[in-house]
Order: structure tokens, then sequence, then C-alpha cells
């Protein structure tokens, strides 16, 4: 009993005190771990919002960036489209014979289609004869009356020296509204100057155009239009007209560190280049986003169309991040201080961050989903485009062929060239290659072009096409002649290929060579290639003006033109490249080694 009793006090004492020593390490151990895991927890979370924080803001100035780029490219584009409205009405009222048409009634029912089919500017259109006389225009009340000497006027002077459309630089007309003028010297049609048409626009109506894409009823927004020369011409705030851009002091409401990056984009602005930057209002303190993008005529940059936006439309959205930033920042340092509470706020954030997530991806499914149904819109749209300019040229080739011939019975008739028959048949001729244009071009990027391939005797195949081609050279340039080099051997005298589709393609080549040569030797060359064994070659080198560097780049792509009416529409090289491809050749352009004209050449296979 003594042993029991002297031992039994020593067992009991020993197991809580050893409990103890074996439960504070481990309880330690597991508050430390947990205190650990939410300090990595905390530190990671709050890592993981400074990223997110970063991508929303992101997200949100390239969004933000975005829309106004494209509000400003829509403006120019708006505008471009609608003054080449306005150039191809003048064109075709030139191309009437306005000029030599004695009836006023008939000249003024012209001049009211143009500013009929110039909208949405619908300008005021009016007729000068070469003496700089006002003959006719669409508004007889103006305080320009009919008769009036317009000659001094500097648009007037200006189309006495050249031969196709432009924009004359701004000036007051007639009701004291600052305007512009869209000038058409019918001398373009004819062999002396017949004086122009002109179609005047206020600057007002231009800037309503742009003011439709650019100002919304939410934002700090504006517009400018600036001429080449940096003139502010318009904008929505009246103290900044006729200001120039280029000029010091329309810095100066911008922050030192924002000037360079400003001045050197008011630079490139008046130099008709696009482009986006951002800088700071040092009197406001607030960033300002401005996007610009040129307005061209004639594939000529005239002015450019700038638009500015105050980043504080997304600053309510930063604002709520940086909130959401200063509470998790008080958040972590509570959940240091308590661990536990501060594993159970971890997860519950955590929970909440999920949420988010969650909801950003359905929102950005949405958006994806969105566009695709946009982009099969698009597709859908383009597929109707596609066959509606098919059946189009089909329905336009009906009336076209009885207009042809029955000018043709008329001048028979007749007896004698007649200018209003020579008229008609030139442009039905041009409707009809155009259709035909169409055509093959839909057929190339369908896939259906097919060719019909049989043997034909080269030399007499070339001669009947220059044949043909000096018939209508004599009566457009009678000091320009063609010539055939013909150095075939005698063995090769027949060639596999569609013969009509080749006719298509080197009278196409010997008219753009006929364009732009006025005198001189067209030289048509027919040998074997030295650079593709086994092929044909065929090369037509003229005397002419060359090939614009400007269009080089493209020169055998669709509607590659530089705009000047000798160009055409810019197909006739297209579907000469799908022709020779088709036959397996190819075709190339190059300038001529002398520094005058260029030479166009082909390659098929002698089969």
């Amino acid at each position: 009993m003594l042993l029991y009793s002297a031992t039994r006090p020593n067992t009991t004492s020993a197991s809580p005190e050893g409990q103890s020593i074996v439960r504070r390490p481990l309880f330690a151990l597991i508050l430390g771990s947990l205190i650990a895991m939410a300090a990595v927890s905390a530190f990671l979370v709050y890592m993981a919002q400074l990223n997110a924080e970063s991508q929303i803001k992101l997200a949100a100035s390239q969004t933000f960036r975005q829309q106004l780029v494209e509000s400003v490219r829509g403006a120019a584009i708006s505008t471009d489209v609608s003054l080449a409205s306005v150039e191809k009405s003048l064109e075709s009222a030139a191309e009437s014979g306005i000029a030599s048409n004695g009836n006023s009634s008939q000249v003024i029912s012209i001049l009211n289609t143009v500013k009929a089919g110039s909208a949405p500017f619908s300008p005021e259109v009016f007729w000068i004869d070469s003496k700089g006389i006002l003959r006719e225009s669409t508004n007889q009340s103006i305080s320009w009356q009919q008769g009036q000497d317009m000659s001094q006027q500097g648009f007037f002077k200006q189309a006495r020296g050249v031969t196709q459309s432009f924009i004359a630089q701004p000036f007051a007309a007639f009701n004291g509204q600052q305007s512009i003028a869209v000038v058409e010297p019918i001398s373009a049609y004819s062999a002396t100057f017949d004086g122009v048409l002109v179609a005047v626009i206020p600057i007002s109506a231009v800037g309503h155009l742009i003011a439709e894409h650019t100002i919304s009823s939410s934002g700090d927004q504006g517009f400018l239009l600036v001429s080449t020369d940096g003139s502010v011409l318009l904008n929505d705030n009246t103290p900044f007209t006729g200001k120039n851009i280029l000029d010091g002091s329309f810095l100066d409401p911008v922050s030192a560190d924002t000037k360079g990056i400003a001045s050197q984009s008011f630079s490139l602005m008046a130099q008709g280049r696009p482009g986006v930057f951002e800088f700071t209002n040092q009197a406001t303190g607030q960033s300002v986003l401005m996007a610009y993008e040129p307005i061209q005529f004639m594939n000529t940059p005239y002015w450019a169309v700038a638009s500015t936006r105050g980043m504080s439309d997304i600053q309510p959205l930063i604002d709520s991040v940086d909130s959401q930033r200063l509470f998790n920042i008080a958040a972590i340092v509570l959940i240091g201080l308590i661990s536990l509470v501060f594993a159970i706020m971890i997860l519950m954030f955590n929970r909440r961050l999920h949420g988010v997530v969650v909801k950003q991806d359905k929102q950005i499914s949405m958006q994806l989903t969105d566009l695709q149904k946009a982009y099969d819109r698009l597709v859908e749209q383009d597929v109707l485009k596609d066959e509606f300019i098919n059946i189009a040229a089909h329905e336009l080739r009906t009336p076209v062929l009885p207009i042809m011939l029955s000018a043709e019975g008329l001048e028979e008739e007749l007896g004698v060239k007649n200018a209003k028959v020579d008229i008609i048949l030139r442009n039905a001729r041009r409707i009809n290659k155009l259709t035909n244009d169409i055509l093959d071009v839909s057929r190339i990027e369908s896939n259906t072009f097919k060719l019909q391939k049989d043997k034909t005797e080269i030399r007499k195949f070339i001669e009947e096409i220059i044949e043909d081609a000096s018939l209508k050279l004599s009566e457009k340039k009678k000091n320009l002649k063609l010539a055939l080099e013909y150095n075939l051997p005698n063995q090769i005298k027949e060639v596999s290929f569609d013969s009509a589709r080749i006719q298509q393609v080197l009278v196409n080549l010997i008219d753009n060579a006929i364009n732009h040569t006025e005198s001189g030797t067209i030289t048509i060359r027919v040998e074997t290639s030295t650079k593709f064994q086994g092929f044909l070659e065929i090369s037509v080198h003229d005397q002419g003006s060359g090939i614009d560097p400007a269009i080089k780049p493209r020169l055998f792509e669709k509607f590659a033109t530089t705009g000047k009416k000798t160009k055409g529409t810019g197909l006739g090289l297209y579907l000469s490249k799908a022709i020779i491809e088709k036959h397996g050749g190819k075709i190339w352009a190059e300038d001529n080694a002398g520094g005058k004209g260029a030479t166009f050449s082909f390659v098929l296979p002698i089969e």
C-alpha cells in the first residue's frame, strides 16, 4: 500500500504534464502553420488583386482608346465617301457635255442632279464658262448672280492648270459662310478649257458629319478639323478656330511632360498621318486622349479630323478598383492580427473573387458570342454583297447591248459623227466592259473561272490586235504609233491558249500604254523567254510616264488605281494577272532602264 500510494501520485501527475508538453508544441506548430498559411495566402491574394486591378485598368483603357480611334476613323471615312460622291456627280455632269448644251433648263437640271447626288452635303452647284462668267447655278437667289465675272476667284485660276478634280482652299462663300469647293475642270473631257463645275460646301456641313461620329451625349469630348498647313478650320470649341496646331502657343494648355508627344503628334496630323496619343491638361491635371485620322480626296490627304476625350470617363472604374484595394489592405492587416479570422476572411474573399471571375468570364463569353454573331452576320452580308454584285452585273448587261446597237444605228442614220451619240456609245461600252470585268472577278473569286484553249497562230493573232488598236489610236493620238517586233523561231507558229482571254489581256496592256503615252512608239515584242525556259514572252514597251511609285507595290491588286481618270476601275490588271496565272504563266511590270516609260510583260507555256 505504501508503495502504491507512493507511486500513484507520480503516475497521475506525470500524465497531464506529458500531455501538455506534447500538446503545446503541436498547437504552436498548427497555429504557426495557420498564421504562415494565412500570411502567404494574404500575400498571394494581394498580388492577385493587384494583377486583376492592372488587367481591368488596362482593358478599360484599351477599350476606351479603341472606341475613340474607331469613331475618328468612321468620321474620316464618311467624309472621304461624301466628298467622293460630290466628285463623281460633278464628273458625270462634266462628261454629259454641259459646256456645249445651250438649253438653260437642261443645264439647271444637270446641276440639280449633281446637288441631289451629293448627299449628305447638298452643296450649291454652279457652272462657270471658260471666260470666268457664272452661267448657271442651282440657287438663283444668291449674291453671285448669273453673268458675274468670277475669273479672279482662286479656284478658277487654279482650274486652268489642272486636268482633274481638286478641293479649293477655304473661302467666304456668297452667304458669308466659310466654305470649301469641289472643282471639276471641264477641260478634262475635251481638247480645250471649257470652264469649271463648282460645288460649294459650307465647312459647317463637314463639321456636322464629323460630329455625328465623334460627339455623343456622355463624356468630355470634342473634335478638330485641321488643314495640311496646321490651321484649325473648325471645331466644337469656337476659340480654337483659326489657330494653328503647329504654333507653339497651341501647346500652352499641355503639361510640360507631355508637350513633346503632343507636338510630334500635331506634326504627324498635319502631314496626313493617323495616330492616337495621351496628354495632360496642366490647368485641370486631367489626362486627355486624342485620336486623329486623315481625310482624303482623290487619294490625297486634304485635312485631318481629330477627336479628344477626357480619361475621366473611366475614372469611376479606376476609383472603384482603388477603393477595393484599400479595403483589401485593411482586411489583410486585420487578418494578420487574428490568424483564424484571417483564414476565414481569405476563404470568403476567395469565394467573392471567384464570383467576380465567374461573372467576368460570363461577360467575356457573352461578348465573344456577340462577336461571333457579328462575324457571322458580316460573312452573310459579304455573301449577299457578292450575290448582289453578280446579279447587278448580269442585269446591267441586258439593257447595255440594245443601247449600243441603237446608238450605232443612229450614228449610221445621221451619216456624220455626233458628239452626243459618241458619249452614249462610249459610256455604254464602259458599262459593258465594267459588267464583264465584275463578272470575271466574281468567277475568279468563286473558282468558276474557266478557259477555252485552242491552237492559235500567234503572229496573225498579235497583228490583228495591233491593227484594231491602231484604228482607235488614229482617232485619239495622231503622234503615237504601234510597232511589232516578232522574234519567234519559225518552228513556233501555233500556241495553245484561250485566244479571247489572251486578247483581253493584250488589249488591256496596250490600252494602258496608250493612256500613259502622248507621243512616240509603243512596241509589242514577241519572243521566247530568257527567264522561263519553254515559255513564250509577250511584252508591251511604251515611252510614257512610267509606273506611279505609290501604286507599284499593289499594281495587280483589285481596284489598284491612282484616282486619275485615265486609270479606269483598277480591275484590268487584276483580271490580266488571273488570266495569265490560269494559263500557268506569269505577268510583271517594270520601269524602263532609260527612265522613260514602262514595260508590261507576260509569259505563256509553249505547248
